[in-house]
């Protein structure tokens, strides 16, 4: 009779735990490690944006480096191309070729998201010889960087025909604290291109003017010193417009200042904000905006020998300036299209 008891109350034991629930802890799984337990994640193995970079110290590893997406910075020196040039072979690369003037002269196509820059503070320099060359020419590109670094020519200042920087057919071109000197034609030449800055920039010593643009739209100088250029139209500008914002223009002269050829089928516009001018340009300015409202100065501009009012009154035609420049097409195709 006991042992039948003891084995309805170990029934009844059973019974209860089963009913009433075992305490949860009994169902968990095996308790987890803390998180100061854990290991660390890796590190990232994705390379810093230095690391990114292609470090050269060659004309020939300079151009050799050229392609889509790449970051090459030069180490302090002068790069001279035509040295290179003259032994390359005419397809340096799929991005580079060279072509013949009275010289060789390096060509890029078809880059996009580059970006050349100097090591250093002005110790970069990149320079070709030939006079009807441009140091260095980029056709059908698009998003490039270029900063920090002295572009020009080797000879002395004479004819010329070659720029220092040209860009035909390019979009979204950043020029950063370069240095452009002659004798190059001009500083900077384009043609069909949308969206050329140049920022904190020296052009200086051109033989033929400061900038030449045919067919583009959206060009801007911010910060720029622009001085001791001779030759023609220091702003040559065809069915262009263009912006420019704290520029100093000083010791320039030429035929003209703004364009000299403006017809009905070659129309171009220009804004000037805080900009200032020397002697001669103003003199420029205040003759050739007599006539044309395509040209505008804001009052924060100075003008050395007379106030700036004189010339914003002889740049002011009321409205239609202000009309002209919001009308005035940015797009390169729609200029060209025009004509």
């Amino acid at each position: 009779m006991v042992h039948k008891l003891r084995i309805i109350v170990f029934a009844l034991v059973i019974a209860m735990l089963a009913g009433c629930g075992a305490p949860e802890t009994a169902e968990l799984s095996a308790p987890q490690p803390e998180a100061s337990a854990q290991p660390s994640p890796l590190p990232s193995e994705e390379p810093s944006p230095e690391e990114e970079a292609i470090h050269v110290g060659t004309a020939e590893e300079f151009l050799t480096a050229i392609a889509p997406g790449a970051v090459i910075e030069l180490a302090p020196g002068v790069y001279n191309l035509t040295e290179y040039l003259g032994k390359a072979s005419d397809n340096i690369s799929s991005y580079v070729t060279r072509s013949f003037t009275d010289g060789w002269q390096a060509e890029l196509h078809d880059v996009s998201d580059l970006t050349i820059r100097g090591a250093g503070d002005g110790t970069t320099e990149i320079v070709a010889e030939p006079r009807y060359s441009d140091v260095l020419c980029f056709r059908n590109c698009s998003d490039i960087i270029i900063e920090n670094i002295t572009f020009g020519h080797t000879i002395e200042k004479g004819n010329c025909q070659g720029a220092v920087l040209e860009f035909d057919q390019c979009r979204g071109v950043l020029l950063n604290g370069l240095d452009l000197y002659g004798c190059g034609t001009y500083g900077a030449a384009a043609e069909e291109t949308e969206g050329l800055v140049l920022k904190n920039c020296i052009i200086r010593d051109c033989s033929y003017g400061i900038i030449d643009l045919s067919f583009c739209g959206g060009a801007e100088l911010e910060g720029c010193t622009l001085k001791n250029n001779r030759g023609f139209d220091m702003l040559s500008l065809k069915a262009s417009s263009a912006i420019f914002k704290s520029c100093a223009f000083d010791a320039n002269e030429g035929d003209s200042f703004l364009p000299s050829y403006n017809r009905p089928d070659n129309e171009s516009s220009a804004r000037f904000e805080c900009c200032s001018f020397g002697p001669w340009e103003s003199r420029c300015i205040k003759a050739e905006t007599e006539d044309s409202g395509n040209y505008v100065f804001d009052e924060e501009c100075s003008f050395d020998g007379f106030g700036s009012l004189d010339a914003a009154e002889q740049s002011d035609a009321g409205d239609s300036a202000e009309s002209y420049m919001e009308r005035m097409p940015l797009d390169a195709e729609t200029l060209a299209a025009d004509e």
